[in-house]
């Protein structure tokens, strides 16, 4: 159905699959392997988990925001329902700094639609980061996760467990909409930079968080599927996790310290 159209289409910047032509292979232009220019920075791809009622401002009556936004900034923008469901994933790809714009966008909406309800709620979102690139945001003990406590001002908070059916980690970011835009381009910074430097993809296939799954659904596979992970059943989802491990001390963390 929609869905897995959906889930196709957005099969994801983070493999060679997806809205990238196949042929631009990792820091290529398009002109084929000899061309002699500098290393292209890949697409960027942001994901934001919201609740429903946050989410309304940013489509728009009749889809007009998220059209404009997709026309302003060059990036696929994607809020699918999620059935009835609490929390929807927005989905950016595009430029990197285009992606910050429209998450900057999007924020405000969020904002006034908390704000709307009660003047003093904090702003909080929180941003889903496959666990393959986790180590790279968290930095060795938790060093990079602490230095950007302090220069950011922002609450960050890291769950440890992977968000069901997936192995996206979800970071609460919380403070003014400058903190929180500023950690957001952190992250997208760190990522774009481990991917270039690689230039492959990590081992480990992502596999993408979809709300809309009900939460105890048995896994329908005891094995990998061909194709490296189905898009929806790849993890054995354990449910978020109750405990926060403030310096990524939790599965894929560095062993962090005190």
């Amino acid at each position: 159905g929609q869905m897995s159209d959906f889930r196709r289409e957005m099969d994801y910047d983070y493999s060679e699959r997806g809205p990238m032509k196949r042929e631009r292979s990792w820091g290529q232009g398009g002109d084929g392997p000899n061309t002699k220019r500098p290393p292209v920075e890949m697409p960027s791809t942001l994901r934001v988990l919201l609740r429903s009622i946050d989410a309304g401002g940013i489509i728009g009556k009749g889809g007009e925001n998220i059209k404009r936004m997709r026309k302003k900034y060059d990036c696929q923008v994607q809020l699918p329902d999620s059935a009835g469901n609490p929390e929807r994933v927005l989905t950016v790809i595009g430029e990197r700094t285009n992606c910050v714009g429209v998450f900057e966008e999007c924020l405000e909406k969020v904002k006034n639609e908390i704000r709307r309800r009660d003047n003093h709620a904090p702003i909080e979102v929180q941003v889903l980061i496959p666990q393959p690139f986790m180590g790279t945001i968290i930095g060795t003990g938790g060093t990079k996760i602490k230095d950007l406590r302090k220069r950011s001002g922002a609450n960050i908070k890291i769950f440890s467990e992977p968000m069901p059916f997936s192995n996206e980690r979800s970071i609460s970011l919380s403070g003014t909409e400058e903190q929180i835009v500023n950690c957001v381009s952190f992250f997208l910074q760190e990522i774009g930079q481990v991917r270039l430097n690689s230039r492959r993809e990590p081992k480990e296939p992502i596999i993408l968080y979809d709300p809309s799954l009900p939460p105890d659904m048995p896994p329908p596979f005891d094995y990998p599927p061909p194709h490296g992970g189905h898009p929806h059943f790849g993890g054995r989802g354990r449910g978020r996790g109750g405990r926060m491990h403030s310096e990524g001390r939790g599965r894929g963390g560095r062993g962090g310290s005190n």
